[in-house]
C-alpha cells in the first residue's frame, strides 16, 4: 500500500536528488531509481541507533518532503517501529499516511499493534478500525481471542463492536460464535455476508445461528436470509428443520422465508408439500408464504390454493398477503383480484392492502382509487377501505380529512372522519368552522356541525352560544 505509492514519487525525487541527502543514499541514474526499494539498508537501518536517527533526520527534511521520507522508512520498519511513525505522521498531519502506516502495521503484526493499542491509549480510534480489518482476514480467531483478553479495558466495548462490524462482513461464522462470549449487545447483523455464507453451506449456518444469537437479539434477521438461500437449495430439509425450532420467531422467519422462496423456483412441489400436510397449524404457517410466494408468478393460483386449504383468519391473512404482492407490482390488477374474494375477513384485509398501496400515489385527488372504493359492492369492505387511509389523511397531509369530507368524494367518509375533520377546522376558527359545516351536503352536515359546536362551547362558551342565538 505505502510501496505502490510511495516508491513511485520517491523515485522521481532521487533523480533530482531530493531526497538522497536525507537518506544517506546517493543513487545511481543507471538503476532507475529502484536502489532504495531494493537496497533498504542504505536507510537510517543500525537498530540500536535507528530510532534516534530517524527523528533526528525527520528534523531536517523540508516539510514538503516529509511525507514521502516517513513512508520510505516504514517500508523496512519493525513493528516496534510501526508505532513511532505512526505518530510521527500523526504530528505531521498526515493523516492518509497515518492510515497507510497502520495498515502495513496490521500485516506485520496484528498482535503486536493490539498490544501497542491497550499499552497507549493517545493511539487514535483509526488504528483500531484498519486493525481489525485486516486482522479479520488474516487470523480472526485469534483477533476474537485477544479482543476478550482484554475485557477489563475501558475500550473494551469500542473494540468488541469495532472487530464484530467486520467479522460479520468477512468471516460471519466466526462472528456468530463469538457472539455470546463478546457480550456486546444490539450489533448489527449483516444481511449480505449472512446471505452468502448461506448459499455455501445453509444447514450450518441455521444451526451455529440458533445456537448463538437469540431471536430478541437479533438472530431471527439473519435466520431470514438463511431461509432464503436454503429455500432455493434445500427447500424441504429447511422446512424440517424450521419446524422443529423451539423459538416462535425464529420459526417463522426461517419457515416463512423458505416456503416463499421455494413457491417462487418450484411452485408445482411447493403446493404438493403444503397441501398434504395433516396438521392445520403446519398448514396454516405454510400457507402465507406459500400463497405470497406464488402470487408473484401466479396470483390466480395464488388465490385459490388459499381458498380451498385455509380456512377462517388463516385464510384471510394468506389472501391478503398475497393481494399485497400483486399490488406491489400492479395495484389496478390487485384491485381487479379483489372482486374474486367473498365478502368478509378476507376481503377487508386485501381491501387494506390495496388502499395501501395505491395511496402512496396520492389521497385525495386519487380518482382512480376512490372510484374504486365507491365500486366495492359490500359495505364492510368499503368502510374498511376508507378507514385505512383516515390516519394518513390526517398526519401526511395539513388538511387532508377537510379536503376529503368537502370534497366529491366525502361521501364515502365514516361518521369519524367527518367529526374529526370538523374539530381540525374547528381548532383553527371555529366561526368559519361552522359556515363551513352548515355548507357540507346534507349527508354531512349535521354531523359535521354538531362535532364544531361542542369543541367551540368548551374553548370560548359566550362566543359559540351568541352565535347558536344568531344563526337559528
Amino acid at each position: 500500500m505505502i510501496g505502490a505509492f510511495a516508491g513511485w514519487i520517491i523515485r522521481s525525487c532521487l533523480y533530482t536528488g531530493g531526497l538522497s541527502r536525507y537518506l544517506g543514499y546517493e543513487p545511481k541514474i543507471t538503476d532507475g531509481g529502484n536502489g532504495l526499494a531494493k537496497r533498504g539498508a542504505t536507510l537510517v537501518t543500525a537498530r540500536s541507533t535507528r530510532w534516534n536517527a530517524i527523528s533526528e533526520a525527520l528534523a531536517e527534511v523540508p516539510r514538503t518532503q516529509r511525507y514521502l521520507w516517513l513512508a520510505a522508512q516504514a517500508e523496512q520498519a519493525s513493528p516496534a517501529e510501526m508505532r513511532r511513525l505512526f505518530r510521527l505522521a500523526g504530528t505531521e498531519n498526515q493523516i492518509d499516511l497515518q492510515r497507510a502506516i497502520a495498515a502495513r502495521w496490521a500485516k506485520l503484526d496484528p498482535s503486536h499493534m493490539f498490544q501497542s493499542l491497550q499499552a497507549e491509549p493517545g493511539l487514535n480510534y483509526r488504528c483500531s478500525r484498519i486493525l481489525f480489518a485486516h486482522w479479520v482476514e488474516s487470523d480472526p480467531d485469534e483477533a476474537v481471542e485477544q479482543i476478550l483478553a482484554a475485557k477489563k479495558d475501558k475500550r473494551y466495548r469500542e473494540w468488541a463492536s469495532g472487530l464484530w462490524h467486520d467479522l460479520m462482513k468477512k468471516a460471519p461464522e466466526t462472528a456468530i460464535l463469538a457472539y455470546n462470549r463478546l457480550d456486546v449487545r444490539g450489533l448489527t447483523i449483516d444481511q449480505r455476508s449472512i446471505r452468502e455464507w448461506a448459499e455455501k453451506d445453509p444447514a450450518s449456518a441455521a444451526a451455529v445461528v440458533v445456537d448463538n444469537i437469540p431471536s430478541i437479539h437479533g438472530g431471527w434477521r439473519a435466520l431470514e436470509e438463511i431461509g432464503k438461500a436454503w429455500g432455493q437449495a434445500d427447500p424441504e430439509t429447511a422446512l424440517s428443520f424450521a419446524i422443529d425450532l423451539k423459538d416462535p420467531n425464529n420459526r417463522a422467519a426461517l419457515l416463512t422465508n423458505a416456503m416463499t422462496e421455494w413457491a417462487q423456483h418450484d411452485p408445482e412441489a411447493a403446493v404438493a408439500y403444503a397441501s398434504e400436510q395433516q396438521d392445520p397449524n403446519l398448514r396454516a404457517w405454510l400457507g402465507s408464504s406459500l400463497v405470497a410466494g406464488l402470487a408473484e408468478t401466479d396470483p390466480v393460483s395464488a388465490l385459490a390454493w388459499a381458498n380451498d386449504n385455509l380456512q377462517s383468519r388463516d385464510r384471510a391473512y394468506a389472501i391478503s398477503e398475497a393481494i399485497e404482492t400483486i399490488a406491489k407490482k400492479d395495484v389496478q390488477a390487485a384491485a381487479e383480484a379483489v372482486a374474486s374474494i367473498e365478502p368478509g375477513g378476507a376481503m377487508n384485509f386485501a381491501v387494506s392492502k390495496v388502499v395501501g398501496e395505491w395511496s402512496d400515489k396520492g389521497i385525495v385527488d386519487n380518482v382512480e382509487m376512490w372510484s374504486w372504493i365507491a365500486s366495492l359492492s359490500d359495505t364492510e369492505a368499503r368502510e374498511r377501505a376508507v378507514q385505512g387511509l383516515e390516519w394518513r389523511l390526517a398526519t401526511d397531509t395539513q388538511n387532508g380529512l377537510v379536503d376529503l369530507v368537502s370534497g366529491p368524494h366525502g361521501y364515502l367518509a365514516t361518521a369519524a372522519m367527518v367529526e374529526r375533520a370538523a374539530r381540525q377546522k374547528a381548532r383553527q376558527d371555529p366561526e368559519s368552522a361552522a359556515a363551513w359545516a352548515r355548507e357540507l351536503p346534507e349527508d354531512r352536515s349535521d354531523k359535521a356541525l354538531k362535532a364544531v359546536m361542542n369543541l367551540w362551547r368548551s374553548i370560548s362558551p359566550n362566543e359559540a352560544i351568541a352565535w347558536e342565538t344568531a344563526n337559528r
